[in-house]
C-alpha cells in the first residue's frame, strides 16, 4: 500500500510541473520571455567610517558592486617628527583611512517598479593608529601622536530598495556596514 501510494505521488507531482500537464502559453497566451535585466548602479553614502563611494553591475538577478569607504573623514592633527617607544604610550585610537569592498548582490523584483537587494562580500581596511603619550604624572597629554598603521580584513553585508522612477532610470536607498546609509541612482536596460 505505501508504495502505491508513493508511486501515485510521484506520477501526481510529475503530470503537475511537466510542461505537457500544465502549459505555459494556455495560461499566459502568447508569452514572449523577456531578456534579462542588465543594471549600472552608483551610490554615495555617509556612516561612521566617512563618506562612502561605489558602483555596480547587475545582470538578470545577481550582480557585483566595488565600494571605498573612508574619504573625506575628519583625523586629527598629530604629531609625525616624534615616535612613541611603547612604554611612553598612554591610550591609542583607531581612526579608519581607506576600506576597500568587493560585495555581491542578489535582486528580487517585487514588481514592475520596485526592487530588494542584499550584498555580502569581503572588505580590506587601513586605519591610522595615533596614540597620547604619558606625561610625568602617568596623565595623558593632550598631543596625539602617529604610531602605525593598522590593517584588517573580514566580511563586509548591506541591503536596500531601489524603486523605478522612469523607464530606464531608478532611485535606492540602503544600508552597508562599512560605507553606512547610503543612496543610489540606476540605470536600467534590456
Amino acid at each position: 500500500m505505501k508504495k502505491t501510494f508513493n508511486i501515485l505521488l510521484i506520477l501526481f507531482f510529475m503530470l503537475a510541473f511537466s510542461q505537457t500537464g500544465f502549459s505555459q502559453d494556455d495560461y499566459y497566451g502568447d508569452y514572449e520571455e523577456l531578456p534579462p535585466m542588465k543594471q549600472l548602479f552608483l551610490d554615495l553614502g555617509f556612516g561612521p567610517n566617512g563618506t562612502g563611494a561605489g558602483v555596480g553591475f547587475r545582470y538578470s538577478f545577481f550582480g557585483f558592486g566595488l565600494n571605498l569607504s573612508g574619504f573625506a573623514k575628519s583625523i586629527p592633527n598629530y604629531i609625525t617628527y616624534e615616535r612613541l617607544r611603547p612604554e611612553d604610550v598612554y591610550s591609542k585610537e583607531n581612526y579608519p583611512t581607506i576600506i576597500l569592498s568587493l560585495d555581491g548582490y542578489l535582486f528580487y523584483d517585487i514588481d514592475d517598479y520596485f526592487t530588494l537587494f542584499g550584498n555580502i562580500g569581503l572588505f580590506t581596511q587601513g586605519d591610522s593608529v595615533l596614540a597620547r603619550k604619558k606625561s610625568s604624572e602617568s596623565v595623558a597629554s593632550e598631543d596625539l601622536y602617529f604610531l602605525n598603521t593598522d590593517s584588517s580584513t573580514g566580511v563586509s553585508f548591506g541591503a536596500g530598495i531601489q524603486y523605478l522612477i522612469w523607464e530606464n532610470v531608478g532611485l535606492g536607498a540602503g544600508y552597508h556596514n562599512k560605507k553606512g546609509i547610503f543612496a543610489q541612482i540606476s540605470y536600467y536596460w534590456f
